[in-house]
């Protein structure tokens, strides 16, 4: 029995229909499942947490792999099969954005998931903030998210890949078409890699600060770095700060880089 095979067996068993409203594809793809544990390198000494685990297929075979495996689902229909079919996984009956990471014991080094394309951002925000051991996180997520999360500069850039580029090192590890999935969604999707960093890639005066800066920078995207920062200091005296530091006042945020934001956070600290 093959992959589709399979999940096609277990949803009829079950008696279960994909929601849309949820985002649910399943992949039955049994080359990216492969690349997927590759990806993750499973080793015998890790714990893991794994982001809606879903019919449980790719579950079973990384939890036998590893020391501990947690299983975070919330759709009740698919608890039944996780309860029913897996003896050695820790299952979490709760929304990944709810559970506190530093409390399960012992503290996952590894996550993935294939994750609802529309909760990317607030997933990856949870995973990042929170402290906990966290060394790698891998994710099936839609293709265009990817490619934002590993843009430099230009009109993709924002707030969430500055937050991910200094904070991990990410990469692409492929590109997944719509076909490896069931029922098939209507875009690609992409296997994304983050390495999470033991400190960040530059150095940060003020880490609250330098978010909030982002934030506004690119809250508005058609306003100048000018307009759009004129909250933290009058705009006289901001002109002078951003041209100290060798910042074009009416360029946009989308045409500057990482530096030249913790630039922009320093002045605005030493201001302050």
């Amino acid at each position: 029995m093959n992959l589709f095979e399979e999940t096609k067996t277990i949803l009829s068993r079950y008696r279960i229909r994909p929601e849309k409203e949820l985002g649910q594809s399943f992949l039955v793809d049994e080359a990216v499942f492969d690349k997927i544990i590759v990806a993750l390198d499973p080793k015998e000494q890790d714990s893991i947490l794994e982001i809606g685990s879903g019919l449980g297929i790719l579950t079973k075979r990384v939890a036998g792999k590893v020391n501990k495996l947690f299983a975070c689902e919330i759709d009740q229909r698919l608890l039944r099969i996780l309860k029913e079919n897996l003896s050695d996984v820790e299952i979490l009956d709760k929304d990944i954005l709810k559970v506190d990471i530093s409390l399960l014991n012992p503290v996952p080094n590894k996550c993935f998931g294939n994750i609802p394309y529309y909760i990317t951002t607030p997933i990856l925000l949870h995973l990042l903030k929170t402290k906990g051991g966290l060394s790698s996180i891998l994710l099936l997520t839609q293709y265009e998210v990817a490619e934002r999360l590993l843009a430099k500069e230009g009109e993709n850039f924002g707030i969430l890949p500055a937050f991910i580029q200094v904070y991990t090192r990410p990469a692409l590890i492929a590109r997944v078409g719509k076909d490896s999935f069931y029922p098939k969604p209507k875009v690609d999707s992409a296997l994304l890699k983050l390495e999470v960093l033991e400190k960040p890639i530059i150095e940060i005066s003020n880490e609250r600060l330098f978010f909030a800066v982002i934030e506004a920078s690119f809250g508005q995207r058609r306003k100048t770095i000018l307009n759009s920062l004129s909250s933290f200091v009058n705009k006289k005296k901001l002109i002078l700060l951003l041209k100290g530091i060798g910042i074009d006042p009416n360029v946009r945020p989308e045409k500057l880089v990482l530096s030249d934001f913790t630039k922009i956070t320093q002045i605005l600290r030493e201001t302050f």
